[in-house]
């Protein structure tokens, strides 16, 4: 349903407010004093046009609406109006045959962008006439009419009109007829989920509100009084985490690095948050390993090095057990035991005293992170690969891991994609990695989504992958295979806490700053728009020139732009239509629902179904017929 409406709301008053432009046009030139009768019979044609137009388009919004206000919206004055209009959509119909409808609808649009073309032809031709201003022209000017309405443009412009008017009121007819019928159907079934399908909502819903608790506990204790701005990369997670459980992040922060430029070593680690409203007590990691005491010595040493003062006596090496309660945030030896043990180490060589215990239990007293972790002599020299460093208590219980160093490059999906497209002979992005990345950024979005992960206007340059650069990326870019996405969220340092606040808005989060976008959902929009990159494998700015110049003046807008891309035949012949489809659902927020708003969970639902698992479909799909072509 929302194709059509879209269209209505978006289309129509422009047609309108063109043959109104018409009428001011008209008005003018009959003042002259040899107004001719021809200008008369083009006012009488154009006039009957417009109330064949207006009659079925007040037909089309009855069948749309029960708003009583929507033939005053049909009026002159138009503007600010089309907002107020409450569109009663036929949710619980026959889904299956309001999309039959929209071969008819895409008809229906085109035909109503050559009624625009053609009445704009005309009123071109007439201001021709109103800028001659000179008395002699004046007094020829109806002979100019007579002969002017002879041309073969002119006669061909209201020709057109007269027949693209009769086709588009033959299709609205069946539109509206075809409307009423699946309106008047009470029968027809409500939407339902399957179990499977309402777990994983739940599953995303936990990890939604586990990933909003991970961000406030950075704002408030990431503690880095060196770095004016940090930006902060958070995993796809690819398997739905354990039910009343915990779930665990990938992350990476980029310290000082406003603009994200990739040359900065980024601070990889992992966080386990746990539910504090948890009725379940989660099964707990085992306790980190250590060889023997005196490894643990050694690195102590390494990280607080012996100061010159001499000790009276030799000290001996002590070690203090303590048992911890049930409810201690330290991981237990065992999931059966609650008891865990705290190492105190006595430096032999020096007084001071070098409590690991502390620098790897709470993380909240550590006053610098950036330096506590990137520090060569603390990372990762003190801790083993896959290693529990510490917790930090607030807004729920986080657990830190230490998942080994990583290779420090980075790249953005748009960076990669750019790559691709600058030699398309002897690189390319084959169709199972896009359909592989297209079902992972789709999980994203009902991930982060509501969340300040997730900003609305998120663009491919916001999706990040470590391990591999320009130098090292093979022609396939097989590299991304193993990797999982990052979500970028810039965050700033605020001035009256050391923590980290999110950036209320950047520049670069505009990628159209010059278009309209007329988007109903902006983060499945512009879910629809990296799809439109990765499908082309050319960045959006390329795509968005190049439909640009197909485009007529009234369609610069985003929504317009992207609709064009994702119906064109090289996007089907690539990825086939199933896969365009799927585009084109996320680019209108077309879910046959008439809601736009990701927090209702019928929507959640059907984005579930008609993107996620769709797009997971088509990975199948083209995985299997890969194998079979060998």
């Amino acid at each position: 349903m929302e194709f059509i409406v879209g269209t209505v709301l978006a289309g129509v008053p422009i047609v309108l407010e063109t043959y109104e432009h018409y009428g001011r046009l008209s008005k003018g030139c009959s003042t002259f004093r040899h107004y001719s009768r021809e200008l008369a019979k083009l006012d009488t044609m154009m006039k009957t046009q417009k109330t064949l137009f207006r009659g079925n388009i007040i037909k089309l919004l009855t069948a749309l609406t029960n708003d009583p206000t929507a033939r005053d919206l049909l009026t002159p004055n138009i503007s600010g109006q089309w907002e107020m209009l409450h569109i009663s959509v036929l949710c619980g119909q026959d889904q299956n045959r309001l999309e039959a409808l929209r071969e008819t609808f895409d008809s229906w649009e085109a035909t109503l962008d050559l009624v625009h073309q053609s009445i704009e032809t005309i009123c071109l031709e007439l201001e021709g006439f109103r800028s001659s201003d000179s008395t002699e022209t004046l007094k020829q000017l109806a002979k100019r009419f007579r002969l002017s309405w002879k041309k073969t443009e002119v006669q061909s412009a209201i020709q057109e009109l007269r027949d693209f008017t009769a086709d588009f009121n033959e299709l609205t007819a069946r539109i509206v007829s075809e409307l009423k019928e699946v309106k008047s159907n009470p029968s027809a079934p409500a939407l339902r989920w399957r179990a499977s399908q309402l777990n994983s909502l739940e599953q995303y819903r936990q990890i939604r509100v586990a990933s909003h608790s991970l961000y406030n506990t950075l704002a408030v204790k990431w503690s880095c009084p060196k770095h004016q701005r940090h930006a902060a990369h958070i995993a796809v997670i690819r398997s739905s985490p354990q039910w009343d459980l915990c779930v665990k992040f990938g992350m990476a922060i980029d310290p000082d690095c406003p603009q994200s430029t990739g040359r900065e070593t980024p601070i990889r680690f992992e966080v386990e948050a746990l539910d504090p409203n948890s009725p379940m007590q989660p099964a707990l990691p085992p306790a980190p390993e250590w060889d023997t005491i005196e490894k643990m010595k050694t690195r102590s040493l390494a990280i607080r090095p012996a100061t010159k003062k001499k000790s009276k006596k030799k000290a001996s090496k002590k070690v203090r057990l303590r048992t911890a309660s049930i409810s201690d945030p330290k991981p237990s030896a065992s999931s059966a035991s609650s008891a865990s043990s705290s190492l105190t180490l006595v430096n032999t060589a020096s007084s001071d005293t070098v409590n690991v215990s502390d620098t790897m239990a709470n993380l909240s007293l550590v006053d610098d992170f950036c330096h506590h972790f990137i520090n060569p002599q603390m990372y990762p020299q003190m801790y083993p690969n896959n290693s529990y460093i510490g917790y930090i208590q607030n807004d729920g219980l986080h657990r830190f891991y230490l998942p080994g160093r990583q290779a420090e490059q980075q790249m953005s999906l748009e960076d990669i994609i750019a790559w691709v497209s600058e030699d398309r002979i002897s690189r390319t992005l084959p169709r199972t990695t896009i359909a592989n990345l297209s079902y992972l950024l789709s999980t994203a979005i009902l991930q982060y989504h509501s969340t300040p992960w997730l900003q609305n206007t998120w663009q491919s340059s916001h999706v990040r992958f470590f391990g591999f650069g320009t130098a090292n990326l093979s022609p396939d870019v097989s590299e991304i295979g193993p990797k999982m996405p990052y979500f970028r969220a810039e965050m700033p340092q605020s001035e009256q806490s050391p923590g980290l606040a999110k950036l209320d808005s950047v520049a670069e989060d505009a990628p159209d700053p010059d278009l309209v976008c007329l988007a109903r959902n902006e983060p499945l929009f512009r879910l629809g728009t990296v799809l439109l990159e990765l499908g082309y494998s050319q960045p959006w700015a390329r795509l968005r020139e190049h439909a640009l110049k197909n485009l007529p003046s009234v369609q610069h807008t985003g929504y317009h732009v992207a609709d064009k891309l994702a119906q064109a035949p090289m996007l089907r012949e690539r990825m086939g239509p199933k896969f365009m489809t799927i585009v084109r659902k996320c680019i209108g927020c077309d879910f046959g629902l008439g809601e736009s708003d990701l927090a209702n969970e019928q929507l959640q639902g059907a984005f579930l179904v008609d993107v996620v698992q769709a797009l997971q479909g088509v990975e199948r799909g083209l995985k299997e017929l890969a194998m079979r072509l060998g």
